[in-house]
């Protein structure tokens, strides 16, 4: 099976590349950009890991753009423990791809004959966290919060770090909802969060500005 950024022969399609952290961002942002018509001419591409980031843009470049060009390419990755380091990861990685390199996230870079690029971190406008962060700071139901809350100080380890504690959060709310067994890429469709909320309506945005 390939990697994700092994991309071989995968098409491109649209002219403006959404490349996103994992498959929970992919069917995550999926549920909101597909239908709307100011995001048909967006496609969104999973890199993997962050660690593949890397590798993923230097065979994506490299792809076939005989059909359709890339007029422009964003990057949506989580902050983790810091998001100034996860700037400067991704500002690294286009760097070394040999792509236009934005000044900071939410900016765009632009370079003779090479698609514009930007890049943004998730939560927004927070040094640390996930998009599960991103998902509890915009839930529609806050009743079940406690409980949630309750099961994770019982399964918590001095040993794990706050993403974790987020994300065991998010599942522990997904499983008390109507469709229990959604990952969170698939939650985005059941509704459980408010996508006009700041932290959700960021990401959207980001991509919005990519269109404009």
């Amino acid at each position: 099976m390939k990697k994700p950024w092994q991309l071989g022969s995968q098409e491109i399609k649209q002219p403006i590349i959404i490349a996103v952290e994992g498959a929970d961002y992919f069917h995550f942002l999926m549920s909101q950009l597909d239908g709307p018509p100011e995001f048909e001419n967006v496609q969104l591409l999973d890199f993997g890991g962050v660690s593949g980031l890397s590798s993923w843009l230097t065979v994506f470049k490299s792809l076939d753009q005989s059909r359709v060009t890339v007029e422009k390419l964003g990057v949506i990755r989580d902050a983790e423990a810091d998001a100034t380091g996860a700037a400067e990861h991704v500002k690294s990685c286009l760097r070394s791809s040999g792509y236009p390199v934005p000044s900071g996230p939410d900016e765009i870079a632009t370079a003779v004959n090479m698609p514009s690029t930007s890049f943004l971190i998730v939560p927004v406008d927070q040094q640390s966290g996930c998009l599960e962060d991103a998902c509890l700071n915009a839930l529609v139901d806050e009743e079940m919060v406690p409980c949630a809350e309750t099961f994770l100080a019982c399964v918590d380890r001095s040993n794990k770090n706050d993403a974790w504690r987020s994300k065991v959060k998010a599942h522990a709310l997904i499983s008390g909802s109507d469709k229990p067994a959604l990952t969170l890429g698939q939650s985005a469709r059941a509704g459980l969060w408010d996508f006009n909320a700041p932290s959700l309506k960021a990401i959207i945005d980001f991509v919005r500005k990519l269109c404009a």
